[in-house]
């Protein structure tokens, strides 16, 4: 027997799927589902049938209808949300437009008003200038009367006074003097000087001397008041 092999044909299975409904086993309907899946008709004409739905049509609307709602609604809470936004950004650039202009308009105010103030201080330093000599000169006997008044008394005990006046006054302060008592009346000397100006007094005695400026008191006023406009302007006025 040993070598002696004889060739034959292969065996050929065929399996064919039965065209019946599988009987359940026993004790399986018994199984939660098992009594219908076995009831199921697995042919290949039955497997060839659509598939029933698992929603019903109803069912599919109002899932549709429900996300068209919530889409909608969504939609909605995005556009009021867009426009609140767009809204707060345009009042945002209103009020920062608005700031702006009046910060403008405060400054065009504030140099406005420095430029009126100005141009007012300057007017009255002129007017104070062109009146001011005048006014020294009309008051000039008044006030070296009034110094010489408070002055003279406390020198009565000077062995010689000299009492400096412009031209002008020089009778009117010898006069004056001429009113005292005798004993200081002749310790007193009053000269009249060409280059003083009106107004102007100067005594004279040992120990020190008294004198009235009016003129220099004048311009250190209006040097003082011309300082302070000076100052007081902005360079961005370019002024």
């Amino acid at each position: 027997m040993d070598g002696d092999f004889t060739a034959r044909a292969p065996i050929e299975l065929n399996w064919v799927r039965p065209r019946f409904a599988v009987p359940a086993a026993p004790g399986l309907s018994q199984r939660p589902g098992s009594a219908s899946l076995f009831r199921r008709d697995f042919s290949d004409d039955a497997l060839r049938q659509p598939v029933e739905p698992l929603f019903s049509r109803s069912e599919l609307l109002g899932e549709r209808q429900a996300g068209f709602d919530a889409g909608y609604a969504a939609g909605l809470a995005a556009a009021a949300a867009s426009d609140a936004a767009s809204r707060t950004a345009s009042e945002t650039q209103a009020l920062t437009l608005i700031a702006t202009t009046m910060a403008q308009g405060c400054q065009q105010t504030v140099r406005v008003a420095d430029r009126a103030a100005s141009a007012l201080a300057k007017a009255l330093i002129g007017s104070m200038r062109a009146v001011m000599p005048e006014l020294i000169e009309r008051s000039g006997l008044n006030e070296v009367g009034a110094m010489l008044d408070r002055v003279l008394p406390g020198l009565s005990r000077e062995p010689a006074v000299r009492i400096d006046v412009p031209v002008a006054l020089a009778d009117y302060v010898a006069g004056t003097v001429s009113r005292l008592a005798a004993e200081q009346r002749g310790t007193i000397t009053v000269t009249g000087i060409d280059t003083m100006t009106p107004g102007e007094v100067r005594v004279c005695w040992g120990a020190g001397h008294a004198k009235r400026q009016p003129d220099q008191v004048w311009q250190a006023v209006m040097d003082a008041l011309q300082a302070a406009l000076t100052d007081s302007k902005d360079p961005a006025h370019g002024e």
